[in-house]
C-alpha cells in the first residue's frame, strides 16, 4: 500500500467514523387517538449522545401546539437510523475501495 493509498483508506475510515457519529435519527410518531400504525418521521443529524427532542420538531407535529391543525401527535422515543446509516457507509466503502484499485492499478503502470 503506498502512501496514496494510505490516506484515501484513513480519510474514508475517518468519513465513517464521522457518520457513525453523528447518525441519521427518526422516531416513532402517532397523529390522533385512532391511529394504530406509527409514522416514521425523519429527525435529522445529531450528536450520538444528543439525540433529538421532541421540541426539536416542527410546532405543528407537536401535541398542545398553539397552532390549530390535523398534525398535533405524540412521539416515541426517538432511535438511529440504521438502514440510513449503513446505506451510507456501504457508498463510502465502495467509493473508497474503487479509488483504492485505481489506486493500485496506477501504480503497476509506472516503470
Amino acid at each position: 500500500m503506498n502512501k496514496k493509498q494510505k490516506v484515501i483508506f484513513l480519510v474514508g475510515v475517518g468519513i465513517i467514523v464521522g457518520m457513525g457519529l453523528i447518525p441519521p435519527w427518526h422516531c416513532q410518531v402517532l397523529f390522533g387517538l385512532d391511529q394504530r400504525i406509527p409514522f416514521t418521521m425523519d429527525a435529522g443529524y445529531r450528536f450520538l449522545f444528543s439525540p433529538p427532542t421532541w421540541e426539536s420538531y416542527p410546532s405543528q407535529y407537536r401535541k398542545g401546539s398553539t397552532e390549530d391543525n390535523q398534525y398535533e401527535g405524540t412521539a416515541a422515543a426517538p432511535s438511529i437510523a440504521l438502514s440510513q446509516l449503513s446505506v451510507q457507509w456501504v457508498v463510502v466503502a465502495i467509493g473508497v475501495g474503487g479509488i483504492l484499485i485505481v489506486l493500485r492499478r496506477s501504480q503497476k503502470e509506472k516503470p
